[in-house]
């Protein structure tokens, strides 16, 4: 079927190939033959039949080799011309000619992870070019591979429930565990929207989508909350008082010193200042899908720079928290204009930022549990049991979940 849509993300599924990208050959040259784990992914990407990615000429025998072995295509220079969705290259890369702010010059790692999302959102879940998934497997390995330190404290709460964990422990570890997926779910989607050719019906559906997102993450927060305070048996009655966050104008919280005394280091961490930055700045972006003036939408243009994009402005207070852990003023974080008044960000970049933060709480949290103290009810064959199947899942996500190996781009 011809393509006639401006971005891949605007394609149908049975339009073929989904997607095009030109590989800069020669600026990958050691990164191709060093087997680096995003160019290796690239050349695997390759043989799908509904990805076409193609390698610029080489002069290097070595490449040579390996293209011919592994059946990668490598275009003549007669050849080479602007019909790829996306040009796959070095930072400071000078092929083309072109400005590093295109947003179709992007590099290996965002290359693998654009594909994702576009196949995952047209429901394409394949491990290898001919092993598909259903989409409620490929979740699973999704919401285990971000978030890993959720598998043996799971295991840990599954076998020593009613005994040395709480009922009440169980049920909201299950909590977490659906918000962790659908966090991971409701991301994919406010990203595909966002890749989308911008319009106002792109625009509604990224912030639909959007919405749902933050409030998972704060959700997540509050389950880690409740896990604590259960796990601990800490004497805090009014709910209001069970949380993570520091509010502003305080420097600990009852919630906290009730904890210092059952774990100190995992009190030091939360309420170090790095770490409440990343949690509470994602509160007054809640508080304004919630409860008060919602969040504005444009689509920003700048001809010069080929942007044309949907955005979103956050709430200054969460601003203020960005800069505070961002590496690069903001932009990192998508932000495509600040004037101390209002924020504008790039949903896509603002979302894969986001999840990295909710994934480093929730892991960093769960690390800091000891578990192993649980596991003193149990047998020694449960507890063999309990230990195997953690040595399994870390030779890898998927081949714990019985797929033999890692799938290419999930």
């Amino acid at each position: 079927m011809q393509q006639t849509n401006k971005t891949p993300f605007d394609r149908e599924r049975t339009d073929n190939p989904l997607i095009k990208m030109l590989v800069h050959t020669s600026a990958l040259e050691q990164e191709i033959v060093s087997d680096e784990p995003y160019v290796k992914k690239l050349m695997e990407l390759a043989a799908f039949p509904f990805v076409k990615i193609v390698f610029t000429p080489t002069q290097n025998p070595q490449i040579i080799q390996l293209f011919n072995e592994k059946h990668i295509e490598a275009t003549s220079h007669q050849q080479l011309d602007t019909d790829f969705d996306y040009h796959i290259l070095k930072k400071d890369d000078n092929f083309l000619n072109c400005s590093r702010n295109n947003d179709t010059h992007i590099n290996p790692r965002t290359a693998i992870e654009i594909t994702r999302i576009l196949l995952v959102n047209l429901g394409l879940f394949y491990i290898k070019p001919n092993s598909p998934v259903n989409e409620g497997f490929y979740y699973q390995y999704r919401f285990k591979k971000i978030f890993p330190k959720y598998q043996f404290p799971w295991s840990v709460v599954v076998y020593t429930k009613g005994k040395s964990i709480s009922e009440s422990v169980y049920r909201q570890f299950d909590s977490l565990k659906h918000r962790l997926m659908f966090i991971c779910r409701s991301a994919d989607k406010a990203s595909f929207y966002a890749l989308k050719e911008p319009n106002n019906d792109t625009q509604d559906n990224t912030l639909y989508h959007f919405g749902y997102f933050i409030m998972l993450i704060t959700g997540a927060f509050d389950d880690l909350a409740w896990i604590i305070k259960h796990l601990y048996s800490l004497d805090l009655k009014d709910p209001r008082y069970i949380g993570i966050k520091i509010p502003n104008d305080k420097t600990s919280t009852n919630f906290y010193k009730k904890l210092i005394t059952n774990n100190k280091e995992l009190h030091d961490y939360l309420t170090d200042s790095a770490t409440q930055n990343i949690i509470k700045m994602m509160y007054p972006i809640r508080d304004t899908l919630q409860h008060r003036e919602f969040i504005g939408a444009s689509h920003l243009q700048h001809v010069q720079n080929n942007f044309s994009k949907n955005v979103f402005s956050i709430p200054m207070e969460a601003v203020k928290q960005i800069k505070a852990i961002s590496e690069g003023d903001g932009r990192d974080y998508g932000f495509v204009f600040n004037d101390n008044k209002s924020c504008l960000v790039e949903p896509h970049l603002f979302i894969t930022k986001i999840v990295e933060n909710c994934a480093q709480i929730i892991n960093n949290t769960l690390s800091l549990i000891n578990w192993d103290r649980y596991l003193e009810v149990l047998s020694e064959d449960e507890i063999k049991k309990i230990r195997t199947s953690q040595k399994r899942f870390e030779s890898g996500v998927g081949k714990s979940l019985g797929w033999g190996s890692e799938p290419i781009c999930f």
